[in-house]
This record gives C-alpha cells, sequence and structure tokens, in this order.
C-alpha cells in the first residue's frame, strides 16, 4: 500500500509538469562581445542559434551554440639600446567557440503572444583559438544576464538579451565578456489550447 501511494504521489507531482510543456523556440542570433580588462583580445562580433523548451510557465531549459570573432589587439614594444625606439604591433584576438546549457526564469516559457522579461544563467564549454598560442585554450564558462523577447501572434519571437560572461583561466583569475545580442526564435505551441 505504500510504495502504490508513493507512485501515485509522484505521478500527480509529474502530470502537471508534464502538461506544462507547452513551448519549444529555436533560432539565430547575432552581436557584440566586449572583452573586460583583458589585453589579449579587442571586442568583436559573435553569433550562434539557440533551442528552448519550457517544463514550466516560468522555467525553461536550453542550449546553445555561438562563435566569436574577437578584434586584434595593438602591443608596444621598446627595442634599440642607446636609441631606443617604439613598436606597435598587432597580435591575432582569435575565435571563441562555445556551446552551452542554459536555464531561464520568467514569463518566456510560456510562448504566448506578448512581452516577456526574464533572467537566464548558463553553463558550457570555452575553446579559444590564437595563432601565436600553439594549443586551443578549452575553459569552463559561466554567463547570466537580462532579456526581453517580444512574440508576434505568427509565433516569431524577437529578443534582446545582455550577459556577463566569466572564464575561469586557471591561474586565479578569469577573462570576462560583456555580450549584447538580438536574436529571433520560432515558437512550436505543443499543449492544447495554445
Amino acid at each position: 500500500m505504500k510504495t502504490k501511494l508513493a507512485v501515485l504521489t509522484v505521478l500527480l507531482f509529474l502530470s502537471p509538469t508534464v502538461y506544462a510543456l507547452t513551448d519549444i523556440a529555436v533560432g539565430p542570433y547575432g552581436g557584440m562581445s566586449f572583452p573586460v580588462a583583458n589585453d589579449d583580445a579587442k571586442s568583436g562580433p559573435m553569433y550562434g542559434a539557440q533551442a528552448r523548451v519550457s517544463l514550466m510557465s516560468m522555467i525553461s531549459l536550453g542550449a546553445h551554440f555561438r562563435t566569436t570573432q574577437f578584434g586584434n589587439p595593438s602591443q608596444t614594444f621598446f627595442s634599440g639600446f642607446p636609441d631606443i625606439q617604439e613598436v606597435t604591433m598587432e597580435k591575432d584576438g582569435g575565435d571563441v567557440s562555445e556551446f552551452g546549457f542554459d536555464l531561464y526564469l520568467g514569463g518566456v516559457g510560456a510562448g504566448m503572444t506578448g512581452g516577456n522579461f526574464y533572467l537566464m544563467g548558463s553553463i558550457g564549454s570555452y575553446k579559444w583559438s590564437r595563432d601565436y598560442v600553439q594549443k586551443d585554450v578549452t575553459k569552463a564558462v559561466y554567463s547570466f544576464g537580462p532579456g526581453f523577447e517580444y512574440v508576434l501572434p505568427m509565433k516569431l519571437g524577437i529578443e534582446a538579451r545582455t550577459l556577463f560572461e566569466i572564464v575561469p583561466n586557471g591561474d586565479g583569475g578569469s577573462w570576462k565578456n560583456a555580450i549584447w545580442l538580438i536574436g529571433a526564435n520560432y515558437h512550436i505551441n505543443i499543449a492544447p489550447g495554445y
């Protein structure tokens, strides 16, 4: 009897969650990434794609892939003695590819028409390739920030988001980036009544 009661309780808790699976959203996005206190790279364009599934009206899970092409920073060297000369050279800012999993908190999960604010957190893998570094650097990456999406009646969502990204570099410090992006999502409503 206790086993049947436990199974029934679990099913009762799961059934609203299954019913609340109301929306799947997929789409591309693009924007800019701005290194913060990082002399190895300058700001550059980024673009990617994402997918999101709502578990409940205020909670969604997602995944994303994005690439960033950092700009080339300049370095100044001093050479020659006794006549010291200043030499300025560029170094490769590199390219980053990133894959991660996302958690969304807010009304964006329902996929209903209108505007929705949300908060997002993400964890993923960050791979930085640069010409002057023989081996690519692969680290964990964490990001968080607010966003807004407006869903049109034809189930097309226009989205804007800002993120603060932290990549621990293993030397007791971290690389940090400020990101803004704009994207478009197509919403597939799968629950009755949508």
